[in-house]
């Protein structure tokens, strides 16, 4: 019998024409995918189709995945942001209490202050219409 992939050599007279019909198809299945792999090699457009697919797979899965990773990092952030807002609620109400009693203590300075900070907005707002009018 011939081998299918030497086609150089030629079969053997004794074969019967079952069996070169036999060794024809082989031959022309091989032909066939031969000729298939060959047009792959050659579709230039559709490898480059399939390697857009590809990294469009994979960049897909990687967007994905850092979305994924970005939500447990934000509810890490909340987690923390609620552990510590009692703390920071506690240190506000402490602070207030203590600017309250400054207030009470020495209302004179505070309110010189709060008069200085009044004319100096009372001051900036004429400047700025005298310049409007010019």
């Amino acid at each position: 019998m011939s081998s299918p992939t030497d086609p150089a050599k030629p079969p053997p007279a004794s074969s019967t024409p079952a069996e070169l019909r036999r060794d024809i198809e082989e031959v022309r299945g091989e032909l066939g995918d031969t000729v298939e792999a060959l047009a792959d090699k050659a579709d230039v457009k559709g490898r480059v189709q399939d390697k857009a697919q590809e990294l469009k797979a994979q960049a897909t899965g990687k967007a994905q995945e850092l979305k994924a990773q970005a939500s447990e990092k934000a509810q890490e952030v909340r987690d923390q942001v609620s552990a510590k807002a009692p703390q920071l609620t506690e240190a506000a109400q402490q602070k207030a209490q203590q600017a309250q009693r400054v207030v009470k203590d020495k209302p004179g300075p505070v309110a010189g202050a709060a008069l200085a900070v009044l004319g100096f907005f009372m001051l900036r707002r004429r400047r700025r219409r005298r310049q409007k009018r010019s």
